[in-house]
């Protein structure tokens, strides 16, 4: 009976280390795997429906009737993304779908030397490196240049990260400017998935919001994705 139980847990050990070098030889064939023991129904038809994390500052719509899965540390493994964990996803076999948070250090972004002024002065409203000011509701202007050669390293922090090449990088904002950030588009070279992500800066809580659609290229770029992507919404 020893002998049987003893062979039994040789024969686990043997699947779990099997498992761990594929995950870590191969990443291509492990997120491969689990794409397929997704939702065999494809997303693209879905309607998106709004879903607000608890205890977080964002909303967005995924496609999905039900609240969305959650990614954790431990899992990051099995799922192909630009995005840190945790993260909320939903995915079918040929997409998946990202939205997370995270805190982030600003050490290399300055405020701007006037001090404080409202948020909604935008770097747009600088003229000759002057801020006006406006009123009582105040919080901390950051120098646009710093801020921006901070999204930049982001960027290129991302891509080195997940092994990715980018075709796109460009400025964008929610908020009517209150929140910059960067989309990038662009392919991982490790699998051949094609991805597309915005993130976003809340400069004052020092926090990054992002969503990202990562798979095959087609459903990336569709219709559904571009909605996915332009839901997202941010207060502090």
């Amino acid at each position: 009976m020893r002998l049987v139980v003893s062979l039994l847990f040789f024969c686990l050990a043997l699947v779990v280390a099997g498992f761990v070098y594929t995950v870590l030889t191969n990443p291509a064939k492990t997120y491969s795997f689990f794409a397929n023991l997704g939702n065999p129904e494809s997303l693209e038809k879905r309607a998106l429906t709004p879903f607000a994390p608890p205890k977080s500052a964002y909303k967005i719509s995924f496609p999905t009737a039900s609240k969305p899965d959650e990614l954790s540390e431990l899992m990051q493994y099995t799922r192909q993304s630009p995005l840190p964990c945790p993260q909320y996803f939903v995915a079918d076999k040929e997409v998946a779908y990202y939205a997370t948070s995270y805190p982030t250090p600003m050490d290399t972004v300055t405020p701007m030397s006037n001090g404080r002024k409202n948020y909604a002065v935008v770097a747009s409203s600088v003229v000759n490196g002057n801020i006006p000011t406006v009123g009582e509701n105040s919080a901390i202007i950051y120098d646009p240049t710093t801020v921006q050669n901070f999204l930049e390293s982001k960027c290129e922090g991302i891509l080195s990260k997940c092994h990715a090449t980018a075709t796109l990088k460009a400025p964008v904002s929610v908020g009517g400017g209150r929140y910059p950030g960067r989309i990038i588009e662009g392919q991982f070279t490790d699998t051949g998935n094609a991805f597309r992500m915005k993130f976003y800066l809340d400069q004052q809580n020092k926090r990054i919001y992002a969503v990202a659609v990562v798979g095959d290229k087609k459903r990336v770029f569709s219709a559904q994705a571009n909605k996915f992507l332009n839901s997202m919404e941010i207060w502090s």
